[in-house]
């Protein structure tokens, strides 16, 4: 068969998250994308709750936030009901934030502290009707190199 073309077949995707819906052959987005507002990094000239205000206000219909921990689960649950957002998750607590880290759940020996950060989290998502944990790691890069040590004694 002169002049036939060679094709593969055109699947096509659809995103349950984002309703987004394309096509591996012409890669059509038939719908915008959904994006969640990070209010560690949004509207951070705002408290918190009024944060939350703020990503509906802009459009927003879901939010993620890093450490809520200084504000009551019912406070916060009452303003995503109020806004109607929809809370992706948090992080858990930072550990060792002053030293420079993120968190303890990479580091030998602190299991412990993991565990009390970890329960405090989810007892915190599942208040305000979150579906997301996200656990810190050290952060530094020098976590890699102790775990690697501790696996070898």
């Amino acid at each position: 068969m002169a002049g036939a073309v060679n094709r593969k077949p055109v699947r096509r995707f659809h995103c349950r998250w984002t309703g987004a819906a394309f096509d591996t052959q012409s890669i059509i987005v038939s719908r915008m994308p959904r994006f969640a507002a990070n209010l560690a990094y949004l509207f951070t000239e705002r408290g918190l709750l009024d944060r939350l205000a703020a990503a509906s206000a802009a459009g927003f219909t879901a939010v993620e936030l890093q450490s809520p921990y200084d504000h009551a689960p019912s406070a916060v649950k009452a303003e995503l009901a109020r806004h109607g957002l929809t809370m992706l998750g948090i992080n858990t607590a930072h550990g060792q934030h002053a030293s420079g880290g993120s968190g303890v759940a990479a580091i030998p020996g602190r299991e412990q502290e993991f565990a009390a950060q970890f329960r405090q989290a989810l007892e915190y998502v599942t208040a305000i009707g979150g579906c997301q944990i996200h656990w810190q790691s050290d952060g530094s890069g020098r976590c890699g190199a102790r775990a690697r040590h501790h696996a070898t004694d």
